[in-house]
């Protein structure tokens, strides 16, 4: 409740319990700025002031690209730059106004079909030939429809390279044969001056898939010079 005085009367007010010149609360103030949730460009950071430089509704504490607006607040490699200000999307180290696949990442621009988008976002590669990525302590492969399993083999990049890329003398081992899974825990690091290179095919029940692309770019055969290294998977 509360008085004042209008003309000399003194006047008294009391509305559901509040009395004249009480401020309601908010119903939400997350961020307890003095904006109400409903009303807050940063629902969990403070920021009374409400700036937002680039005009997207998001306040500029809390805009992963305080600068360019990107209302959705798009992140595609998840690194805390929005897709609208980062220079690299997908945080694969090749600058986007570079990449040949800036959404997905592919640090080596494998393009095997020379069609300008990197096999790892080519729509174009064959469905039933996995897309292998590699990263320390993991290697991971696209599924292929209707695989019971993939095998995976290993060999020596200088090898390869010597022999002018005949598998059969390349082949070191085979990691996984018949490997249920679409990864491959893997800790192995080459001796320096060497290198790895990795192969996966699916396996069909009782039949193999190909370590072959299907694509006319490829040179020779894949498949039958592993066999013939002795180390391809059974």
């Amino acid at each position: 409740m509360a008085e004042w005085v209008l003309k000399g009367i003194v006047c008294l007010l009391l509305v559901s319990g509040l009395a004249f010149g009480d401020v309601l609360a908010c119903p939400g103030d997350a961020d307890n700025d003095g904006i109400c949730d409903a009303e807050d460009n940063c629902v969990n950071d403070a920021n009374p002031a409400q700036n937002d430089v680039d005009a997207d509704s998001v306040g500029d504490v809390c805009d992963n690209c305080p600068v360019d607006a990107n209302p959705r607040q798009d992140d595609v490699d998840a690194d805390g730059i929005g897709d609208a200000c980062d220079t690299d999307d997908d945080n694969d180290g090749v600058p986007d106004t570079n990449d040949n696949c800036p959404q997905t990442p592919n640090p080596l621009q494998e393009d095997a079909d020379g069609d300008g988008i990197g096999d790892a976002c080519d729509s174009d590669e064959p469905v039933d030939v996995p897309r292998l990525f590699v990263a320390r302590g993991l290697i991971e492969w696209t599924t292929v429809l209707e695989a019971a399993g993939y095998d995976l083999v290993r060999g020596d990049v200088q090898a390869l390279s010597r022999s002018g890329g005949d598998f059969s003398l390349a082949t070191e081992v085979c990691l996984a044969d018949d490997h249920p899974e679409s990864s491959f825990a893997y800790e192995g690091i080459p001796e320096p001056g060497r290198g790895f290179w990795f192969l996966v095919r699916p396996v069909m029940g009782q039949v193999n898939g190909t370590y072959n692309t299907l694509l006319g770019s490829q040179v020779g055969g894949r498949d039958e010079e592993i066999a013939a290294s002795g180390h391809d998977c059974p």
